[in-house]
């Protein structure tokens, strides 16, 4: 017990120690330059108000509120049986 507790310490700290390595500097003038380029094309909140759905992932959750609220249910479903659940497989 105390050999694991050690041992999840230590990769903790090694795992905060490599992070704090590995992170770029704000002030350093490329990270600014990339910051500045990934601000062109990083999309408005206005593109992205779709990421703001409230998606249910319990069927019975969702017949339950869609009947409270008379509104229809999207379902989406991917893969099937025997398949790994990528949507873009071929039939």
């Amino acid at each position: 017990m105390v050999r694991n507790s050690l041992c999840a310490l230590g990769l903790i700290v090694f795992g905060a120690a490599y992070v704090a390595a590995e992170t770029p500097e704000i002030t350093d003038p490329a990270w600014q330059a990339l910051e500045k380029r990934a601000a062109a094309l990083r999309p408005s909140a206005d593109e992205v108000k779709w990421q703001q759905l409230p998606w249910i992932v319990d069927p019975n959750e969702a017949i339950r509120q869609a009947k409270s609220e008379k509104r229809p249910i999207f379902f989406w479903a991917a893969g099937g049986r025997g398949r790994d659940g990528l949507p873009l497989e071929r039939c």
